[in-house]
Parts: C-alpha cells; sequence; structure tokens
C-alpha cells in the first residue's frame, strides 16, 4: 500500500469514527486563527517567517448524549477540524492542508475558564524534502504527515462563554518514520476563536443518564495483529545512497493483554507485544551482520510488555500505551548506525517503547456488548522517536459485569 493510499484510509478512519461517535443534537461551528513561529528542525534548515493557520471546525457539545463517558469527562466537545496553514517559507515548506478529529475537555469548569483541545489527524504538506531541490528541508519528506495539536483554551468573557477564546499551544508534524529525512515540524502558536452559529437542544429533549456506581467494572481479554510501516534509521543520507535504507518495508505485529474497565468509559491494561521488522531481516541478510548473521529472524523480532489507558468515547477508542522492551537485539545497530557511542540516551530509547493511536469500534463500547472489533491507526515510537506507523485489527472480550 503506497504512502497516499495508506494516508487516505488513516483519513477515512479518522473521521469517520469522531462523526459515528456524534449524535444529532448540539452542534456549533468555531473558525480559528493561529499565528506563532515553527522551530528549525535541522541545521542550515530554511529560514521561517510567521506561521499563520486558519481553522474552521464543526463540534458536538455532546450534551444531549445519555453516555457514562460524557458525564465522567464533563461533557466534553468532540468534531473535526479543516485547516490550512502557511510556515513563512512557501518555497522550501510551502503550505499544508490539514483534517484533524479533535476532543475538547474542560479544565476544573467550577473554579477555571480553561479548556483542554487535543487533536490527531494528517496534514497534506505542498513541498517536500528533495535531495537536488530542496536538502536542506528535513523536516518534512512525504506529502502526507501525521499532525497532533494540544492546546490550552481560555474564555476571555466570563458572561459569554466560548465567543472570544485565547489559546497557546503546539502543533507537530511528521510522517511516522515511514520515510527520511523525517525531523518533523514543531510549531509554537497563539490562537483566537470564536463559536458561531450554536444548535442547542431543548432542555426537556436532553437526557441525563443516571451515573455508574464509582465502582463499577468489567474485567476483560483483547488480542490485535497489525501491519505497519517503516525506513531504516540512517542518518547521513545526504552523502549516502540510501535507496534501499529509504524504501518503506514492513513491521508485523501480534499483542494480547487484559485489564479493567473502569465505569463503562476508562480501559486500562497490561500485556505482551511481538514485532518482527523486515528492514532489520535484510539488512542482517544483506551486509551479512556479526553476530546477527547467525539467527537473522531471531535478531529482526521485538518482545516487549506494556501499560496503556484507553478513553471509549462510544464508538471511539483513544489509546496511549507505554511499556519495557525486554527483547530488541538489532536497534544497538541501527542506533550505531546514526551516532558514534552507546549512551544512556540509547538505553533509554532502546528499553521504552511508546504507542499512541485511535480505534473505530463496530460495535457502541457504552452498551458493554461482550464481543467487540476495532480498527486501529497508531503511531509507534522509541521513548519520542518515532518507530513505525501500524494499521490494526483486534478483539475485545468483556467479563464480569458488576
Amino acid at each position: 500500500m503506497n504512502s497516499f493510499k495508506r494516508f487516505i484510509f488513516l483519513l477515512f478512519l479518522l473521521g469517520t469514527g469522531t462523526i459515528i461517535a456524534q449524535s444529532d443534537g448540539s452542534y456549533y461551528l468555531l473558525p480559528e486563527l493561529l499565528v506563532g513561529k515553527t522551530s528549525p528542525a535541522n541545521k542550515l534548515f530554511p529560514e521561517t517567517g510567521l506561521h499563520t493557520s486558519l481553522f474552521f471546525s464543526i463540534g458536538n457539545t455532546n450534551e444531549d448524549k445519555p453516555h457514562e463517558w460524557v458525564r465522567r469527562l464533563n461533557k466534553p466537545s468532540t468534531g473535526i477540524s479543516i485547516g490550512f496553514s502557511d510556515f513563512g517559507n512557501r518555497g522550501n515548506i510551502g503550505n499544508a492542508f490539514t483534517v484533524m478529529p479533535f476532543a475538547e475537555f474542560d479544565i476544573l469548569p467550577s473554579r477555571t475558564r480553561l479548556k483542554l483541545n487535543m487533536g490527531l489527524g494528517i496534514s497534506r504538506f505542498s513541498n517536500t524534502f528533495d535531495l537536488r531541490s530542496n536538502r536542506f528541508n528535513r523536516g518534512i519528506s512525504t506529502q502526507y504527515n501525521w499532525s497532533f495539536r494540544s492546546y490550552i483554551i481560555y474564555d476571555l468573557l466570563k458572561n459569554h462563554p466560548n465567543k472570544l477564546r485565547l489559546g497557546i499551544g503546539y502543533f507537530h508534524q511528521s510522517n511516522g518514520h515511514t520515510k527520511l529525512p523525517n525531523q518533523g515540524l514543531n510549531t509554537f502558536t497563539l490562537s483566537v476563536s470564536s463559536k458561531i452559529f450554536p444548535y442547542s437542544k431543548p432542555e426537556e429533549e436532553i437526557q441525563n443518564a443516571p451515573l455508574a456506581p464509582e465502582k463499577f467494572k468489567q474485567y476483560y481479554f483483547s488480542i490485535r495483529t497489525g501491519i505497519g510501516q517503516n525506513i531504516l534509521t540512517y542518518d547521513d543520507f545526504l552523502l549516502t545512497d540510501i535507496e534501499d535504507y529509504n524504501e518503506p518495508k514492513e513491521v508485523y505485529t501480534i499483542a494480547i493483554g487484559g485489564g479493567v474497565v473502569i465505569n463503562k468509559f476508562l480501559k486500562l491494561g497490561a500485556g505482551l507485544n511481538y514485532r518482527f521488522y523486515e528492514h532489520y531481516y535484510d539488512y542482517i541478510q544483506r551486509n551479512e551482520t556479526e553476530p546477527y548473521i547467525n539467527s537473522p529472524f531471531k535478531n529482526a523480532t521485538n518482545f516487549s510488555i506494556f501499560l496503556g489507558g484507553e478513553l471509549l468515547l462510544s464508538h471511539v477508542g483513544l489509546e496511549f500505551q507505554m511499556g519495557v522492551n525486554v527483547y530488541k537485539p538489532f536497534y544497538e545497530e541501527e542506533w550505531l548506525l546514526n551516532e558514534e557511542e552507546l549512551n544512556w540516551y540509547y538505553e533509554l530509547k532502546k528499553h521504552t517503547p511508546v504507542r499512541m493511536g485511535v480505534k473505530l469500534y463496530a460495535l457502541n463500547t457504552s452498551k458493554q456488548p461482550k464481543h467487540n472489533v476495532y480498527l486501529g491507526a497508531t503511531i509507534n515510537a522509541n521513548l519520542g522517536q518515532a518507530d513505525f506507523s501500524e494499521l490494526s485489527i483486534g478483539y475485545v472480550r468483556r467479563f464480569d459485569v458488576n
């Protein structure tokens, strides 16, 4: 599957999942202007001027939903944002068009006027790295990239909430390690926004479901399998022919886990991961790398244990996992392709796998189905550095309804 088709699928997954999680009810429109500065992604990175973005969001307050997660999370807004960004250098960095599902949460609503807005989606860039014509833009090398936003929003008008809002936050874009170079772009911005044309259901039509007891829980077992893509990290790409290294290859994954679902919306658990890296295997075979050549298949694998949490928002799940790599022998060789020595940072990255993404469930999780399946889109990392992008399918079995 080429990059275009893969990210089109990701767009469908994220956008459709968010829309399904909404219902007929209380909607609003939100125009937003952002200004800021994009940090240099590398040495000799092209000069950038003022970053400007214009976003337009369609949101749902969810106040009409009789679901446990709505009340437990103080009725967060969900929706989808579409935006256009100019990075202040159209010749080298160009523009980006972004599609991003989001969720917005009140922070201590009885005490503050602060909100947390987070989104994960994709951006399409007009300009990318080119060895001949744009060699110093090591931030973006593919047209389609993961896009992540995290913002703190403040309501300026106490008596007219959401009519005028200021925000400050962080905007990140990178390709998830599917092509080099992949330094990514990091932008810090201020924003101003206002909700317009809000529509709310009449109060008598809003259903407030009673909260479940504080200790309401279910146990679960899950299994998933996936296929990802990445490239072999190799930093000397400006001086070396690395076509073989820069060709995306597959990462095959399988995981089992279990844990508890608390109050119908918070899923906590642990499990075991297995991965096989095609790039590792091919490199070992091609270069007869010692001592890995004695068992190339074994040395191209990875075993890890993980702890994780997931917010269950009807048909959508927002997942984060962190763990410990028990076995990943070839990562040492990958590190030495880029660095001169094995240091404490190497040890930290080698042993700390991180995983975050979204899931689209076939059945509404609020209804506590015993059997459920999902599709997932995930970015996997070695601590803070992207490792591979993954599409997965999984099965969840729940037990012991209290």
